[in-house]
């Protein structure tokens, strides 16, 4: 196995809010984290040309608004749409053929749940149970190690963080309680600035190991992302 193999792979997720956060300086920000994976919600085509000069792989779906979707790579690896109500999903499949610094095959899910309060709630409540169960049923594959990220617009109080999180480890979580520490949150409106309220997005893993956590300020955007550190062994972490 070559050197570069003993290193962690770096995932990071962020809502880029629909344009608002500065693409180049987004761009700067996964350079300066050494980013391997960036999972966007909210993406739009100037960010997007700006990503894809740092990440020059994956697939880019820049959208006006909240529908903008990508995920961007360092390496080669194949990403797939999965079709949802409101936002599709994207899967990315990550072979050690292409990533010599995994031992096995990842496949990383990136999502953004329907905002929960948007009018009409019975249409939205609809989105999110169909959202859910997709998601619900992509965990249960027996395909190995797997990652689900994105906005879930839920915080840990709201069912359907709670239904998901049965069949995925948090990621943030594991790391906060490691560090006797509870995890920071994600989400404010925007006039509050840098300051946030409420942990919204999140990392839910199966049979997967977590070196490290951490919220990273996005400017201009009202998510700040989170950005964490795999065991390349993808070995799950012990109960």
């Amino acid at each position: 196995m070559s050197s570069t193999a003993q290193r962690p792979i770096r995932i990071l997720s962020a809502n880029l809010c629909g344009g608002r956060a500065d693409g180049a300086a987004f761009a700067e920000l996964l350079t300066r984290h050494k980013v391997d994976i960036a999972a966007l919600q909210e993406l739009t085509s100037d960010a997007a040309q700006a990503v894809a000069g740092v990440l020059p792989y994956g697939r880019l779906d820049p959208a006006v608004a909240a529908k903008g979707m990508g995920i961007a790579m360092r390496l080669e690896g194949e990403v797939r749409t999965v079709p949802l109500p409101n936002c599709n999903a994207q899967v990315a499949q990550l072979d050690p053929s292409h990533w010599d610094i995994l031992d096995r095959r990842l496949d990383v899910m990136n999502v953004h749940f329907s905002n929960p309060l948007r009018q009409p709630l019975w249409r939205t409540y609809a989105q999110r149970t169909e959202q859910r169960r997709v998601v619900e049923e992509w965990f249960a594959e027996p395909r190995g190690p797997r990652l689900v990220v994105g906005d879930f617009n839920a915080s840990p109080a709201w069912p359907l963080y709670r239904r998901l999180s049965r069949r995925g480890n948090d990621l943030m979580l594991t790391v906060a309680r490691r560090n006797g520490l509870r995890p920071e949150p994600t989400w404010s409106p925007l006039w509050l600035g840098r300051r946030r309220l409420l942990r919204i997005d999140h990392a839910l893993a199966t049979d997967l190991s977590v070196q490290s956590a951490e919220v990273v300020y996005v400017g201009g955007s009202d998510h700040s992302a989170i950005l964490f550190e795999l065991d390349p062994s993808l070995t799950p972490d012990c109960p």
